[in-house]
Protein backbone atom coordinates (compact mmCIF):
# COMPACT_ATOMS: atom_id res chain seq x y z
CA UNK A 1 0.00 0.00 0.00
CA UNK A 2 1.14 3.42 -0.76
CA UNK A 3 2.37 6.01 1.78
CA UNK A 4 0.62 9.66 1.94
CA UNK A 5 3.10 12.22 1.48
CA UNK A 6 2.44 15.83 3.39
CA UNK A 7 0.83 18.53 0.88
CA UNK A 8 1.58 22.04 1.65
CA UNK A 9 -1.17 24.59 0.74
CA UNK A 10 -1.27 28.13 -0.26
CA UNK A 11 -3.49 30.69 -2.07
CA UNK A 12 -3.98 33.66 -3.65
CA UNK A 13 -6.74 35.23 -4.69
CA UNK A 14 -6.49 33.81 -8.38
CA UNK A 15 -4.45 31.08 -7.68
CA UNK A 16 -3.47 27.99 -5.33
CA UNK A 17 0.00 26.23 -4.80
CA UNK A 18 0.34 23.09 -3.54
CA UNK A 19 3.86 21.70 -2.50
CA UNK A 20 4.20 17.59 -2.14
CA UNK A 21 7.05 16.92 0.15
CA UNK A 22 8.85 14.14 -1.42
CA UNK A 23 12.19 14.62 -3.65
CA UNK A 24 14.03 12.08 -6.45
CA UNK A 25 11.13 11.45 -8.01
CA UNK A 26 10.57 8.76 -10.14
CA UNK A 27 7.59 7.37 -12.39
CA UNK A 28 5.11 10.42 -11.13
CA UNK A 29 1.74 10.00 -12.66
CA UNK A 30 -0.46 13.26 -12.59
CA UNK A 31 -3.93 13.72 -13.30
CA UNK A 32 -5.23 17.25 -13.21
CA UNK A 33 -8.82 17.91 -13.30
CA UNK A 34 -11.01 21.06 -12.81
CA UNK A 35 -12.52 19.49 -9.18
CA UNK A 36 -9.45 16.61 -8.32
CA UNK A 37 -5.91 16.04 -8.32
CA UNK A 38 -4.54 11.92 -8.97
CA UNK A 39 -0.94 11.91 -7.88
CA UNK A 40 1.64 8.99 -7.54
CA UNK A 41 5.19 8.53 -7.28
CA UNK A 42 8.35 6.53 -6.33
CA UNK A 43 11.00 8.34 -4.21
CA UNK A 44 13.93 6.79 -2.95
CA UNK A 45 12.25 3.45 -3.53
CA UNK A 46 8.94 3.96 -1.44
CA UNK A 47 5.52 4.58 -3.42
CA UNK A 48 3.26 7.49 -2.86
CA UNK A 49 -0.06 8.48 -3.64
CA UNK A 50 -2.62 10.51 -3.03
CA UNK A 51 -5.92 12.10 -4.49
CA UNK A 52 -7.20 15.81 -3.63
CA UNK A 53 -11.04 17.35 -4.32
CA UNK A 54 -10.49 20.69 -4.52
CA UNK A 55 -13.14 23.01 -2.48
CA UNK A 56 -13.77 24.75 -5.89
CA UNK A 57 -12.87 24.15 -9.55
CA UNK A 58 -9.79 25.35 -10.68
CA UNK A 59 -8.29 25.56 -14.99
CA UNK A 60 -6.30 23.41 -16.13
CA UNK A 61 -5.21 24.74 -18.48
CA UNK A 62 -3.33 27.66 -17.05
CA UNK A 63 -2.10 25.39 -14.42
CA UNK A 64 1.72 24.30 -14.33
CA UNK A 65 4.17 21.94 -12.18
CA UNK A 66 7.31 21.27 -11.49
CA UNK A 67 9.38 18.82 -10.37
CA UNK A 68 12.84 20.44 -9.65
CA UNK A 69 13.65 19.41 -5.80
CA UNK A 70 9.91 19.00 -4.98
CA UNK A 71 7.02 18.17 -6.70
CA UNK A 72 4.87 22.21 -7.22
CA UNK A 73 1.79 22.44 -8.23
CA UNK A 74 0.72 25.90 -9.39
CA UNK A 75 -3.45 25.89 -9.43
CA UNK A 76 -5.01 28.44 -11.49
CA UNK A 77 -8.53 28.98 -9.81
CA UNK A 78 -11.69 28.88 -12.10
CA UNK A 79 -12.85 32.16 -10.38
CA UNK A 80 -10.76 34.84 -8.82
CA UNK A 81 -11.78 34.06 -5.00
CA UNK A 82 -10.18 33.02 -1.47
CA UNK A 83 -11.23 29.87 -0.77
CA UNK A 84 -11.81 28.58 2.72
CA UNK A 85 -10.08 25.56 2.52
CA UNK A 86 -8.22 23.54 0.14
CA UNK A 87 -10.54 20.31 0.24
CA UNK A 88 -14.72 19.80 1.16
CA UNK A 89 -13.42 17.28 3.46
CA UNK A 90 -10.69 17.68 6.17
CA UNK A 91 -7.45 15.44 4.83
CA UNK A 92 -4.89 14.63 7.46
CA UNK A 93 -2.05 14.95 5.48
CA UNK A 94 -2.52 18.45 3.90
CA UNK A 95 -1.23 21.64 5.83
CA UNK A 96 -0.94 25.51 5.43
CA UNK A 97 2.76 26.40 3.55
CA UNK A 98 2.54 28.92 6.05
CA UNK A 99 6.11 30.51 3.98
CA UNK A 100 3.59 31.10 0.91
CA UNK A 101 0.71 32.22 2.49
CA UNK A 102 -0.81 36.24 2.30
CA UNK A 103 -3.79 37.31 3.69
CA UNK A 104 -5.88 39.56 2.30
CA UNK A 105 -4.59 42.53 3.77
CA UNK A 106 -0.33 41.54 3.41
CA UNK A 107 -0.71 40.38 -0.34
CA UNK A 108 1.48 43.35 -1.40
CA UNK A 109 4.68 42.32 1.08
CA UNK A 110 4.27 38.52 0.11
CA UNK A 111 6.03 37.73 -3.18
CA UNK A 112 4.47 36.09 -5.92
CA UNK A 113 4.21 32.21 -6.56
CA UNK A 114 8.00 31.38 -8.28
CA UNK A 115 7.09 30.03 -11.23
CA UNK A 116 10.25 29.43 -13.40
CA UNK A 117 10.41 26.37 -14.76
CA UNK A 118 6.85 25.06 -14.14
CA UNK A 119 5.89 23.10 -17.18
CA UNK A 120 2.40 23.58 -18.81
CA UNK A 121 -0.54 21.29 -17.17
CA UNK A 122 -2.45 21.62 -20.37
CA UNK A 123 -3.81 18.44 -21.91
CA UNK A 124 -3.14 16.35 -18.46
CA UNK A 125 -6.92 15.66 -17.03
Amino acid sequence: MPLTPNVLWAQRPDSVFLTVEITNVENLKVDLKDKSLSFSAISDGKDFAFELEFFKPINVAESKQSTKRLVEFYLKKAEEETWDKLTPTKCPFVKCDWSKWADSDDEDEKPGFDMDGMDGMGGMG
